[in-house]
């Protein structure tokens, strides 16, 4: 019996497993020598799969909200509807804003004609430098706030950021909502357009490339698999779980899919090292990557 060092023992027992002899034992009461298959330590680089589970969801989902603070006069969407790019999902009551807008337009105005009749008094040595000075500043912080008041008023709206679908509808119309606070989750939709995040311990992160694929089943489906591929791979692991996080795209397919279905993944690296493959007779005992296994001996036939 000899020791010898292969790259894991989950390794030798699924390689070892699927070439697994069919041959007959000989009676117990026989007193014959017992029939011992002999094969040869063969090595392969054929890629062994990362197994992991995750959660699909949309490559792109946005959490889109107002940048102040309103009623919301009308929200133009259900869940589950497919929107265009630029399409109008809700808008706040504009009474307030449009107010603002005014307010802010009617100062401008009002120093833009001051400012007029001190530069003519100030030509004819009526009025001071420092008036005129205080008017310009004036009217440059008054145009300022306009400016803001217009661009208060344009987000007041939202509409969607891309072609896609609703995920998820927060907030109702009617309901005072604040800045920030989220109305609408907006996924994107199309080609490649769903992608599944999985963690990989370190000794397994350093097999993958960009590119390598995957296969992805799900419990909504049955048998079936969805072919996807690697795009993202973690430069840093997470400090809570010491895991690296990737990203699988899936390749497009005619089936159904929703953000949240969870799925096992069997990730293909494009490069792996050589392996011996044994048969699971031969395996006595094994410890992570070391086994013990029976070799034969030409020379005693032992």
């Amino acid at each position: 019996m000899k020791t010898i060092s292969i790259i894991s023992i989950g390794t030798i027992l699924m390689m070892a497993m699927a070439c697994k002899p069919q041959y007959q034992q000989p009676d117990a009461g026989n007193d014959l020598p017992k029939t011992v298959l002999v094969e040869p330590l063969t090595t392969s680089n054929a890629p062994i799969p990362l197994v992991v589970s995750g959660v699909i969801s949309s490559k792109i989902e946005a959490r889109l909200s107002f940048k102040l603070n309103g009623v919301i006069q009308r929200i133009l969407v259900e869940e589950g509807q497919m929107v265009k790019k630029g399409q109008l999902l809700a808008h706040l009551n504009l009474s307030e804003i449009n107010a603002q807008v005014i307010q802010a337009q009617n100062r401008v105005d009002k120093v833009d004609r001051d400012l007029h009749r001190i530069r003519n008094l100030y030509r004819d040595s009526v009025a001071t430098l420092e008036q005129l000075q205080d008017l310009e500043t004036l009217l440059e912080v008054s145009q300022a706030d306009l400016r803001i008041a217009k661009f208060n008023q344009q987000y007041a709206n939202i509409v969607a950021p891309t072609n896609g679908k609703v995920l998820k509808r927060y907030t109702e119309q009617g309901e005072l909502v604040s800045a920030g606070a989220p109305v609408l989750m907006v996924g994107s939709h199309g080609q490649r357009s769903y992608i599944m995040r999985v963690a990989l311990a370190d000794r397994d992160i350093v097999k993958l490339v960009h590119g390598d694929s995957a296969s992805i089943q799900f419990d909504a489906y049955p048998g079936e698999r969805f072919s996807a591929s690697v795009t993202e791979i973690a430069e840093a692991a997470n400090p809570q779980t010491g895991t690296f996080e990737i990203e699988l795209t899936l390749d497009p397919s005619i089936h159904k899919l929703k953000s949240g279905f969870i799925g096992k993944a069997a990730i293909y690296p494009s490069e792996q090292q050589e392996y011996f493959q044994i048969n699971i007779n031969a395996l006595v005992e094994g410890h992570q990557q070391n086994a013990s296994i029976y070799l034969y001996n030409e020379q005693t036939g032992k």
